[in-house]
């Protein structure tokens, strides 16, 4: 599982979408997932108004992934009430960056390097 920020998203009619890439050619190609103009749903499923924009980038050949965080405004927009991380197939390895703090912002990244068959942030 990829959780770049695992939360109550919401699209915005005719505003937010989402969108893939496929950068490079192999063996180094780059799928980049792109989710625009998001807003974040509260406990009781009302609108916060945030406006967030973060990409997964998965990488061929050394199976590295990275989230990228852009556009992110607006409350609960640094992560506050979200997970980020990873999780393997089995669900019984992860890599947790976040869970409900601060961990973002416009510009921030998160890189999990593959290495020797696990990935490490």
């Amino acid at each position: 599982m990829l959780a770049p920020f695992f939360d109550d998203l919401v699209m915005v009619s005719g505003v937010s979408s989402v969108s893939t890439r496929l950068l490079g050619s192999a063996p180094n190609r780059q799928l980049i997932v792109q989710w625009s103009k998001f807003s974040i749903l509260d406990e009781d499923a009302r609108d916060l108004n945030a406006n967030i924009t973060f990409q997964a980038i998965l990488f061929e050949g050394s199976n590295d992934i990275q989230f990228v965080f852009q556009n992110m405004t607006g409350s609960r927009s640094d992560g506050s009430s979200a997970t980020i991380g990873i999780q393997n197939l089995a669900r019984n390895t992860a890599v947790l960056t976040g869970f409900n703090q601060s961990k973002v912002g416009p510009g921030s990244f998160v890189t999990y390097r593959f290495d020797v068959g696990s990935y490490n942030p």
